[in-house]
């Protein structure tokens, strides 16, 4: 699992990180893949499918990664079935 920390032009830290399911049987075919997760104080975001080379993008790129992520629901979060969801 590759992990990154930038910061962004509003001046939020974040961290992202590849998640690739250990199971896939249960996980729906769009996240089979993997995903990156971005995570800056309370908030978790997801972006699938996993852009290739994302480890070496720029600040700049993983701006527009986590601006195009999916904001998650913090409550699915507190559910261990879903911890990287």
């Amino acid at each position: 699992m590759a992990l990154r920390e930038f910061t962004d032009a509003r001046g939020n830290r974040w961290t992202v990180w590849s998640t690739v399911p250990a199971r896939r049987s249960g996980v729906p075919i769009e996240l089979r893949e993997g995903w990156l997760t971005f995570e800056s104080g309370g908030i978790r975001k997801r972006l699938t499918p996993m852009p290739p080379n994302w480890e070496d993008a720029s600040v700049a790129r993983l701006e527009l990664y986590c601006a195009a992520a999916e904001s998650l629901d913090p409550s699915r979060r507190s559910d261990p079935r879903n911890a990287d969801l």
